[in-house]
């Protein structure tokens, strides 16, 4: 009987790694585009493991990352109900938070999280581990916007083509939610279609965590 449970627990936990909502990655990396004073403009995303999709994004002009992970995840929190995984997963299990300038911060942010949510929660804090989660599960680039980690902390934009003319704000934002949005159309296109005993409600854990993040003071 132990091992029948023990293989059965197994049984769900592979399951539920394909799942949305199971596990979350918070990331931010310098990225292509250059700004007016021809640093990099830094992108801030949640995703999602399961499923690879970018449930929420935001960039902004330094990488000091509380603030960037803030409006990220007020950014997923608007979009979380138009968004159609295949199945949500009973609950969320494991989150890393990759930290930017404000190490200190973000690890007593990961501690606050960590302890609301009685989950796996830990602090990703290696200067040498920026774009990792985002590479892993989205990609190097999307749509014109590359990686690129090394100039996260410091020094100009890297734009492909070596054209430094600087991107708006606006600019930026309505190209990368035009390709963040086809890019997570074309991952669920990929998943099976919705079964009908899978389960359509968001994990209590996600939307708590999610919300803490975008409270933040």
């Amino acid at each position: 009987m132990v091992l029948r449970r023990i293989v059965e627990t197994e049984i769900r936990r592979v399951k539920a790694t394909g799942e949305a909502g199971h596990a979350l990655r918070f990331d931010c990396s310098a990225i292509s585009a250059p700004q007016g004073d021809g640093r990099p403009w830094i992108l801030f995303v949640v995703l999602d493991v399961g499923t690879r999709m970018i449930l929420g994004w935001h960039v902004a002009e330094s990488a000091v990352a509380l603030p960037g992970y803030q409006r990220a995840a007020r950014d997923a929190l608007a979009k979380l109900d138009d968004l159609s995984p295949p199945t949500w997963a009973t609950r969320l299990t494991e989150v890393e938070i990759k930290s930017g300038l404000d190490k200190e911060a973000t690890a007593k942010l990961v501690e606050r999280l960590d302890a609301a949510i009685s989950g796996n929660v830990q602090h990703a804090d290696s200067d040498a581990r920026f774009g990792r989660y985002f590479k892993k599960l989205v990609g190097g680039k999307l749509g014109l916007l590359t990686l690129t980690p090394a100039r996260t902390l410091r020094g100009d934009a890297l734009p492909p083509n070596g054209d430094m003319t600087p991107w708006s704000r606006s600019e930026l934002e309505a190209h990368f939610a035009i390709k963040a949005a086809e890019y997570n159309d074309e991952v669920m296109r990929e998943k099976q279609p919705l079964a009908s005993d899978a389960l359509s409600e968001i994990p209590a854990e996600v939307l708590e965590l999610l919300q803490m993040v975008a409270e933040l003071k």
